[in-house]
């Protein structure tokens, strides 16, 4: 997932999000899908 991708390369998860919703509007992330994300962005910026 290009979300993930975004994280783990420095994004936060607010950036990344809006950088995919950018590119493509008509994407729709599951709560379960933006809950990892999430989650990704906390531990990858301790």
């Amino acid at each position: 997932m290009l979300a993930s991708y975004l994280i783990f390369n420095g994004y936060s998860y607010n950036d990344a999000m809006q950088k995919i919703q950018n590119a493509n509007p008509s994407v729709h992330l599951e709560q379960a899908q933006t809950s990892f994300l999430a989650s990704l962005a906390d531990q990858l910026s301790i």
